[in-house]
């Protein structure tokens, strides 16, 4: 008897010893704001808050269901008019609060717009990183909020960011979110959510980045966003990452459709392609197949070019090549409330 009660005190002590040790690492190389999902890959990590590294440093508040927004309930409540937003960092607000972004400005414009309604909700879903493939799966799992509306943001890297990502691509399978994409959700959460794993993935990265750096830094040579942006129609390794592109877009408009909710591609060009036709291809090529489905656009590229002409710099609108100002969501907050309206959404 003392034998077996002192082998259930040995054990317990070492589990309190694995334990503690755990969160010791933990201080040391803490989780990030990104959280494992065996779809998705990386998903924001409910109720944290950080701060934004560049652009002054702004507050990023994930809130329970793991968006960049303010707090909602669940359940639609009667007489609410809700609009769902899906996309990457631009969506998210890279470099902008989440009241900044242009699903809470568009949220804030409604009331004085749209009538009849008692209250208004636009979901900010966005995840920096996010391309077409993330966006059906998010759109699946946020169908349950119920909006009477759904606004898919397309930039133009999410055509090349899966091959340099995603294993399913032929991606590292880790980047800078600090998630190590694996499929056994045990092993995942081991890995990703537990001091000892953080540190394996510490180590993981200086071996990476020592040993693997020529064949990255290969990758990204192949999958250039310039490069896609010239070659979309010609080059074979952009034409195959088009279907995937396209496959994906097509899945979400049809989630759309069969619960009859309109929706709406909004498309975020990169600043070297403003004013340059040559560089637009994708555009075209997200324009005629948005037409195929039935499905409404707004083309940023041709606003912002329209706005530079009346004299607005380029930098009053773009914190670097993709990301906008608080400015540059608010020119996209009106363009699309206006879109909205004059194509009946509302």
């Amino acid at each position: 008897m003392k034998q077996r009660l002192g082998n259930i005190a040995l054990l317990l002590g070492t589990l309190l010893v694995i334990f503690t040790s755990d969160r010791i690492l933990l201080t040391k190389y803490p989780l990030p704001r990104w959280e494992s999902d065996p779809v998705l890959h990386y998903k924001l990590r409910p109720g944290t808050y950080s701060w934004g590294k560049k652009y002054e440093r702004k507050a990023i508040y994930i809130n329970r269901f793991g968006f960049h927004d303010d707090d909602f309930s669940e359940n639609k409540a009667e007489g609410e008019l809700r609009g769902l937003i899906v996309g990457d960092s631009i969506v998210m607000g890279h470099g902008v609060t989440a009241a900044e972004t242009f699903a809470n400005q568009l949220e804030k414009l409604l009331p004085g717009k749209v009538s009849g309604y008692k209250t208004y909700q636009v979901i900010n879903s966005g995840v920096e990183g996010y391309s077409t493939f993330q966006y059906v799966e998010t759109l699946k799992r946020s169908l349950k909020f119920s909006p009477d509306f759904i606004v898919v943001g397309f930039c133009m890297n999410d055509v090349t960011e899966p091959y340099m990502v995603n294993k399913a691509y032929g991606g590292s399978g880790l980047d800078y979110h600090g998630i190590l994409q694996i499929s056994q959700p045990w092993v995942a959460y081991l890995v990703n959510e537990t001091g000892f794993g953080r540190f394996a993935i510490y180590i993981r990265g200086r071996i990476t980045k020592k040993f693997a750096s020529a064949e990255r830094e290969a990758r990204k040579e192949i999958y250039n966003v310039r490069k896609m942006t010239e070659f979309s129609q010609t080059d074979p390794v952009y034409i195959e990452a088009w279907k995937h592109v396209l496959n994906d877009l097509s899945e979400t408009y049809e989630l759309a459709g069969k619960e009859k909710i309109p929706i709406v591609l909004i498309i975020f060009p990169f600043t070297f392609q403003l004013g340059n036709e040559k560089l637009q291809e994708p555009q075209r090529i997200l324009k005629q197949h948005a037409e195929q489905h039935h499905v409404s656009y707004l083309d940023m590229t041709e606003v912002v070019e329209r706005l530079i002409v009346d004299g607005i710099p380029v930098s009053d609108l773009f914190l670097d090549g993709d990301h906008y100002t608080v400015k540059g969501h608010g020119v996209i907050t009106n363009f699309l409330l206006q879109h909205l309206i004059a194509n009946g959404i509302f």
